[in-house]
Order: structure tokens, then C-alpha cells, then sequence
């Protein structure tokens, strides 16, 4: 395991295995404890590590840091399941293509199908936070799909309506570095760089990725 700077801090960075996904990516993943499975899928611009993984808390100037306290991966292991957490295709230790047609709705569903397939997992439940809400939702009435949680999503992500031009918008920060243009997107962009190893090209071609009715 190697260690990030994350707020300041100095963070662990977890070790991670890769598989080959449907369509030849390299995809990060990493599984802990024993019970009954939990995929869980992160939002744009975080990583599983930094979403599922890692305690932050705002400093006295309001920025975040990583510090000590609970996480989603500890409370799910302390219950009894088995954790499985992987990072988005153009994020954290996964492959990050810059071509946009690499990041539709359907290989990021495929990933996760990929990912199932070849952990053996039987039956497990899934949790999307934000994008990983949208993907969750391409996954519901798949017959190994034994629960769902599609979390920091509104009624939007789930039919197919959320706001498209936001991000197109977001697409040109990333790619084009345009932030000055977009000052209400700072935040992205320092959530962004809380992963390290972030690729903004990449960020910019996931914003351009086919956005179809999730369900």
C-alpha cells in the first residue's frame, strides 16, 4: 500500500487488485471482511477510498481533512458483510480513458456485472452514491441483485432528467481548465483533487459520457 495526501494529510492508501473489464480496462478493486456482500460504487470525482474509506472533517479555515473516525467500510465490516468496493473507470487506480465514448451508462453498468462476475459473488446488494446512485439504478430487477440503495440522487438521476448542461458545463472545467468561468464548481475541483492520482482530462471526458434514462 502506498499513501495519499488527502487534505493536507498524509492518508494510507489501501492496496488494490485489478481485473480486466468487459471491454478491456484495467478496473481497481479491493474486498474486505466476510458475510454477506456489499458492492458499493462511488460518486463523479471521488474514489471508492475517499467515498466508502477514509473520515473527513472540515478545518478551521472550512476546508476538509482526512481524520480519525467512522466510515461506511468499517460500519458495513463491524455488521457482518463483506465489503466490495472498486473505483470508476477515469477514476482513482482504474483506467482513465480521455475518450467520452468509453464512459456511458452501460460500461459503467458492465463494470459492475464484470466485477460480480468475476468475484463470484452470490447475490450481493448494491449502494450508489450520486453517479454510483445512477449506476445502481441501471442495475435494479437483475436477478442477483438482492438489494439497493441509491443514495445522494434525487428523483431526476433516476429518470433520466437530470440537468445536462451542468454537466457539459463541468466537462469544460476539467478538460479546458475554464474554473474562473464557474466559480460555484470550485468545490468539485477540490473534492476532485482529494483522490490524488486524479486525471482532470479523464474527469472531463466521464461529464461528456452518455447520460440515457437510468431505468
Amino acid at each position: 500500500p502506498g499513501a495519499a495526501i488527502r487534505g493536507g494529510i498524509l492518508v494510507p492508501e489501501p492496496a488494490y487488485d485489478h481485473f480486466t473489464t468487459h471491454d478491456g480496462l484495467a478496473i481497481a478493486y479491493r474486498v474486505s471482511g466476510h458475510g454477506r456482500p456489499v458492492v458499493l460504487i462511488h460518486g463523479f470525482i471521488g474514489t471508492s477510498t475517499v467515498n466508502y474509506a477514509t473520515h473527513y472533517a472540515y478545518d478551521g479555515s472550512g476546508q476538509l481533512e482526512a481524520t480519525a473516525g467512522p466510515t461506511v467500510e468499517n460500519a458495513l465490516l463491524d455488521a457482518g458483510f463483506q465489503v466490495v468496493m472498486y473505483d470508476l473507470r477515469g477514476h482513482g487506480q482504474s483506467a482513465k480513458p480521455h475518450d467520452p465514448g468509453r464512459y456511458s451508462m452501460d460500461a459503467h453498468a458492465e463494470d459492475v456485472q464484470a466485477l460480480v462476475g468475476y468475484l463470484s459473488l452470490d447475490r450481493p446488494a448494491v449502494v450508489g452514491y450520486s453517479l454510483g446512485a445512477m449506476i445502481a439504478g441501471r442495475l435494479l430487477g437483475l436477478p442477483w441483485v438482492s438489494a439497493a440503495a441509491l443514495c445522494g440522487a434525487d428523483s431526476d438521476f433516476v429518470e433520466g432528467e437530470e440537468d445536462l448542461v451542468g454537466w457539459a458545463d463541468l466537462a469544460r472545467c476539467f478538460s479546458e481548465g475554464c474554473w474562473d468561468d464557474y466559480p460555484d464548481f470550485g468545490i468539485l475541483r477540490s473534492l476532485a483533487e482529494l483522490g490524488g492520482n486524479t486525471d482532470f482530462i479523464a474527469l472531463g471526458a466521464v461529464a461528456r459520457g452518455d447520460r440515457k434514462s437510468v431505468v
